[in-house]
């Protein structure tokens, strides 16, 4: 269970450090709402 915690982790860090960056440029400047996702999803 450890290892699938590990795993899932450094899965969420990859999506975190390459799709939110991604979004910003693509979108712009995020609303206070799609903030307030980003922060829920951190």
């Amino acid at each position: 269970m450890k290892r699938l915690r590990e795993t899932l982790s450094q899965t969420w860090l990859s999506i975190q450090s390459s799709l939110f960056p991604w979004l910003s440029e693509e979108l712009g400047p995020l609303t206070a709402k799609q903030q307030e996702l980003v922060t829920a999803l951190e």
